[in-house]
């Protein structure tokens, strides 16, 4: 007579679905997206903001002029107006503030071939213009009347300081995370999690040239949060892996057998937890400003591409990379486990030496 082994499951464990059987056609869906991007990026390249290429912002305060959108509007074609007649081209332009204190926010491009020198000139020539255009008449910039309140240039120092942070922080991040999954797991569960962020990464980056989203500071700032989240939901499921490894009623289980139980066992909360994150990034990009949106966009298609990963990917290349397991009879035990994805779930006993 067979003993009786208790447990949990995830309201998904029972499916059918076998993730890990079609392993390579995802890996051929992800080589598709990163080949689709990287010919969009050989032939028009990245949408460089002027973190990267260099420029000028130039805050124009207007006040209750440009409460509504209709004056918003309005005194922005003035300012491109003014911009085009010089022959710079308008990168971005945003509102800042409210009421007697809202401005606007322009940024261009330098002009290529231009010195830093002859662009400061250009932009003291513009702030003088534009005060012309909203019948502003000062005598220098900087007098009390003058609404050019600031400007400064983004140099090519500054850009090429943020790339090399940016690499830095980013090959940093990913050491101590490379370390951490050694430590808790096996150097092997490491190496998939890394393959994960790089693969995270890498379609991101293609989906961005893709889709032409701008690259700029906040670009980097959301993809080394993507390296934090993205680890998050390999991690779960690593860890229920080594949990099923250690079961003695599991040993007459492959490694793919057991990465796609485990996938399984975890997916309510892998589900949860990105739904949660995406309803807290939209929200914050519905009731942010304007300037987060583009750190908005870029960190929900990490988010997707990390769940996507999570999922299809990582744990089937750690079932296909790592040593076959000596399968042996299951020995069955009487055993009690927790639900870390609902706590209230009932504990069911069933009769089956194969869970």
């Amino acid at each position: 007579m067979k003993s009786k082994t208790s447990f949990t499951t995830d309201r998904f464990s029972k499916t059918n679905y076998d993730f890990a059987k079609h392993s390579k056609w995802y890996w051929i869906a992800s080589c598709a997206i990163v080949f689709v991007g990287l010919i969009v990026m050989l032939c028009a390249g990245l949408n460089l903001g002027l973190d990267f290429t260099g420029g000028s912002v130039i805050t124009v305060n207007l006040g209750n002029e440009i409460s509504s959108e209709s004056g918003y509007d309005a005194a922005l074609e003035k300012i491109e107006k003014v911009l085009n007649d010089n022959g710079v081209k308008l990168s971005s332009a945003q509102k800042e503030g409210s009421g007697a204190k809202a401005s606007i926010i322009v940024k261009y491009q330098d002009i290529a071939g231009y010195s830093d020198v002859r662009m400061d000139d250009l932009t003291k020539t513009m702030r003088l213009e534009i005060n012309e255009a909203f019948g502003i008449d000062i005598e220098e910039l900087g007098d009390d009347e003058d609404i050019t309140v600031n400007s400064e240039r983004i140099t090519a120092s500054a850009r090429f300081d943020l790339i090399f942070n940016a690499v830095v922080a980013i090959m940093f991040a990913t050491s101590l995370i490379l370390l951490y999954i050694a430590i808790r797991f096996e150097a092997l569960s490491g190496l998939s999690s890394i393959l994960g962020l790089a693969h995270d990464l890498i379609v991101t980056i293609s989906l961005v040239a893709i889709f032409r989203i701008p690259v700029n500071s906040s670009f980097i700032a959301a993809l080394i949060t993507i390296v934090g989240y993205s680890i998050n939901n390999s991690i779960i499921i690593f860890d229920r892996i080594r949990e099923n490894l250690a079961k003695p009623n599991l040993t007459d289980k492959t490694n793919k057998e057991i990465a796609n139980m485990s996938i399984k066992q975890t997916l309510t909360r892998t589900i949860n937890t990105t739904i949660t994150t995406l309803i807290a990034v939209v929200a914050l990009a519905i009731i942010g400003v304007s300037s987060i949106k583009e750190f908005i966009v870029v960190i929900i298609i990490g988010v997707l591409v990390g769940f996507y990963s999570s999922l299809f990917l990582v744990p089937e290349f750690w079932a296909n990379t790592n040593k076959v397991r000596k399968l042996t009879k299951p020995v069955t035990t009487v055993e009690v486990e927790t639900n870390d994805d609902d706590p209230s779930a009932e504990v069911i006993e069933v009769v089956d030496d194969k869970q």
